[in-house]
């Protein structure tokens, strides 16, 4: 006796019209039949995914009239933004360690509100041209000021100026209702 085939082993004598499934189902052809796994896993097959570089060069190859909005390089950046700094770092340490690096125009050191001789533990470096900036990025990024490991990172200009964020309007309350007058009796009442 030969073994039952995988289709005889789900529908016995290929029988579409048994009484325990949908009539829904039994409407579909035989060959679209959903195949089950010996053990009843219902696992989807999994497809393979292309990767977004792919699917980009599909979309531009299909709408060729559409161009690529070049954009202009961007600016190089004069000022750099320095972070993880100590406590006992002042801005005059800050204006001579970069001052090797080229001329600086501007060292903007925010004082802590609460600790007034205390600094937030990050500055501001603006250089007179972008490659002393990019040169003193190169060298202090990663370097040590006071025993710590700092961060000099290029501050970005935005290209647009920012739109001040709509306000709402100030809101009149409505007055505020008291409760009604006392009427006081002036005569008294003759009962």
């Amino acid at each position: 006796m030969s073994s039952p085939s995988h289709d005889e082993l789900i529908w016995p004598n290929n029988d579409l019209t048994s009484p325990h499934k949908s009539p829904i189902k039994d409407r579909r052809e035989p060959d679209k039949l959903r195949e089950r796994s010996p053990t009843g896993d219902k696992k989807k097959p999994v497809l393979p995914v292309a990767n977004d570089k792919q699917k980009t060069k599909d979309k531009q190859e299909r709408s060729p009239g559409r161009k690529k909005r070049e954009r202009s390089p961007l600016p190089r950046p004069t000022r750099i933004h320095i972070g993880r700094l100590t406590l006992n770092v002042t801005k005059e340490h800050i204006n001579e360690i970069f001052s090797t690096y080229g001329t600086v125009k501007v060292v903007e050191f925010p004082m802590d509100r609460l600790h007034p001789h205390n600094g937030r533990g990050y500055a501001y470096v603006e250089f007179s041209n972008a490659d002393e900036a990019e040169n003193a990025m190169k060298h202090m990024d990663g370097g040590q000021i006071d025993g710590q490991e700092i961060t000099a990172a290029p501050v970005l200009i935005p290209t647009r100026p920012r739109r001040p964020s709509p306000r709402a309007p100030p809101r009149h309350l409505p007055p505020r209702r008291h409760s009604p007058p006392r009427y006081i009796q002036t005569k008294p009442c003759d009962n």
